[in-house]
């Protein structure tokens, strides 16, 4: 996941109790940055690593599944477009 929309997205899926799944390789944007001044609620600032981390722990609190895993293909499947 790159940016914080993406994040927003997951989080109102969750919340609608629609199964949803995070799957990242890398660090994204948000993660390298190193301090966000702009960001709703945090007058100091919050470096980007700390902001992504209280997102994927937010975002398995509500039961969104999430996985550290690489993308190689996507296959459509009868029901499903993942394996």
């Amino acid at each position: 996941m790159q940016d914080q929309q993406e994040y927003q997205q997951v989080y109102i899926h969750g919340r609608a109790n629609l199964q949803t799944l995070i799957l990242y390789h890398e660090e994204g944007a948000l993660e390298k940055t190193n301090q966000i001044e702009n960001y709703y609620g945090f007058e100091n600032g919050i470096a980007g690593k700390q902001l992504h981390e209280a997102g994927i722990r937010q975002a398995k609190k509500i039961g969104v599944e999430v996985k550290k895993q690489e993308v190689i293909s996507i296959r459509h499947h009868k029901k499903w477009f993942f394996d």
